[in-house]
């Protein structure tokens, strides 16, 4: 299906045929008639349930051997930091499954113990300097706090966000300064119009550490974790987390009591992503490529190799909804914490697992480009919410927003796939080993549609982008072989390919991929960076 441009309003992805004719929702063949039919039988078979706590091999990749013992039980490495057994661990009956830390690059570590207290999950995590790590041992002295699985959560998806803050804020300094030299507003003595000055001034207030964003990334017993970004004498911003007990004083700021030595201090991004990482490893909510322990549905299929899916992690708000309009409740107010705007979900006509799969997509999305200005995600086709004319099979269509600025877009999936579970997967696992598209599952898709939704935000630079690297490089071909075919199709379709590619594959994606995901986080920075200098720059 042709994918049009932003003046068309309209983009379709995912179309499920691989010969024609179309391949419409409905009933499974039965095995013999074609290849694929072939297929989707064998993968109805491979739909099964396994140990929820399944680990991966050193490769990343779900291992089939149970060695969960090994993993979670305090041995091997997984307690690195030989906490188990310690008094305030053993004191309150938790055992600690997974120990780790992490230094700063210019301030005090991140001391972080997961543990299991009577069948509870929960993760200490204290802040202590360089000099006190080995004295750390979990205990509620005024620097450590105590989540729970929620709690994890809420503070990786802060965190993420806080990454994109930071590069915001840092972007929005290089802006100013580079208005700022245009007409040489640093050099002594110039003559300034009031807006020019209002411009020096704003400068010079960032670069006296000016509190430019702040805020609590999490909240559990014993305190809170709170940020503080704020510029510095070097044209950049330094961030800055550390823990408010639950003892401070009502008057207590992290810009008053903020020292080296009792808080993660933050030059660049990259930190702040490191120490994200870090966290994943130990909670078991790394990417594909991660070597960690992941947490996931328990009905999660196998891909079609056999291999246990990459991507079936739910998150725990989604995977507390009982049924579609506790999603819908679920998932918008996920969106609203990660993005601080609303975004409408309805599900309706939605088999509650694949809704859920759906919207973790999206919101994994909405994590690393916040900035992509989604309304709405919603369903389409028979039983669905909404109708947006003929694209009865495509698995999901993105669209623009009417009557909203450029670069806004909806998500809608197909309510005729998504209400036969069985089948959806079915034929998705088929048409990924056929090498048609990346994702064998429906976070897939909703990660292939957000990449559509990027391209919105960037105004189809992205896509432009990408189709000029296919036709520069050996045209579809090219991305047929290294991407998937249905990569081939545009370069709309393309880009949202490598999208998927990259967040569901990690390192692992294709290097085509890799490439064009850099060149959409590029254009993606420069619509938010944009968008800030108006909001920062006086007028």
């Amino acid at each position: 299906m042709k994918r049009m441009t932003v003046k068309d309003r309209v983009t379709t992805a995912w179309p499920v045929e691989i010969t024609s004719p179309p391949i419409a929702p409905t009933p499974i063949p039965k095995a013999g008639r074609s290849a694929i039919a072939e297929i989707v039988a064998s993968e109805l078979e491979a739909i099964r349930k396994f140990d929820p706590h399944q680990p991966r091999d050193p490769a990343g990749k779900w291992s089939l051997v149970n060695a969960v013992e090994d993993l979670l039980d305090g041995g091997g490495k997984a307690d690195k930091l030989n906490l188990d057994g310690l008094g305030p661990f053993a004191l309150t009956g938790a055992r600690v499954r997974a120990s780790d830390r992490y230094r700063s690059p210019n301030g005090s570590t991140a001391m972080m113990a997961l543990t299991d207290t009577h069948g509870k999950r929960e993760l200490r995590l204290g802040i202590v300097s360089p000099d006190d790590e080995r004295k750390w041992s979990g205990s509620n002295l005024g620097s450590t706090v105590v989540l729970d699985d929620p709690g994890i959560t809420h503070l990786r998806s802060s965190l993420a966000k806080l990454h994109e803050d930071h590069q915001e804020e840092a972007d929005a300094i290089e802006a100013l300064v580079e208005d700022i030299d245009a007409f040489n507003g640093f050099e002594p003595g110039a003559q300034l119009s009031p807006r020019q000055q209002a411009m020096v001034d704003q400068y010079w207030q960032m670069a006296d550490g000016g509190v430019m964003k702040q805020g609590t990334l999490a909240s559990g017993q014993w305190g809170e974790l709170r940020y503080l970004i704020r510029g510095n004498d070097t044209d950049g911003v330094d961030t800055f987390v550390a823990v408010r007990p639950t003892s401070a004083p009502a008057n207590w700021t992290l810009q008053d009591s903020l020292t080296r030595e009792n808080a993660l201090a933050f030059d660049d991004a990259d930190g702040i992503g490191k120490f994200l990482d870090r966290l994943d490893g130990l909670t078991g909510h790394g990417t594909a490529g991660r070597s960690a322990t992941r947490r996931f549905d328990p009905d999660q299929p196998r891909g079609p190799d056999g291999k246990w899916s990459l991507t079936g992690a739910i998150r725990h708000a989604l995977a507390e909804a009982g049924d579609v309009d506790a999603l819908n409740q679920a998932a918008s107010a996920e969106a609203k914490r990660i993005t601080g705007r609303d975004t409408h979900f309805d599900f309706t006509g939605c088999d509650v697992q694949i809704g859920r799969e759906h919207a973790e997509g999206v919101l994994r999305g909405l994590e690393r480009f916040p900035k992509t200005k989604l309304t709405r995600v919603s369903t389409f086709g028979r039983g669905g919410a909404e109708d947006i004319g003929q694209h009865g099979d495509a698995y999901a269509v993105t669209t623009a927003t009417h009557g909203r600025e450029l670069g806004s877009s909806e998500i809608h999936f197909n309510a005729g796939w998504a209400s036969q579970p069985d089948t959806y997967r079915a034929y998705l696992a088929g048409t990924h080993s056929q090498g048609w598209g990346v994702s064998a599952d429906p976070q897939g898709v909703a990660l292939h549609e957000f990449g559509h939704a990027v391209d919105f935000f960037t105004e189809g630079q992205a896509s432009g982008a990408a189709g000029l690297r296919m036709r520069n490089s050996g045209g579809s071909s090219a991305a047929a072989s290294s991407v998937s075919h249905y990569a081939a199709t545009n370069g709309g379709e393309l880009t949202a390919e490598a999208f998927a590619d990259v967040m569901l594959n990690g390192d692992g994606a294709s290097e085509l991929s890799k490439e064009l995901f850099g060149l959409m986080q590029t254009h993606y920075d420069e619509m938010a960076r944009r968008a800030r200098g108006r909001a920062v720059v006086p007028s």
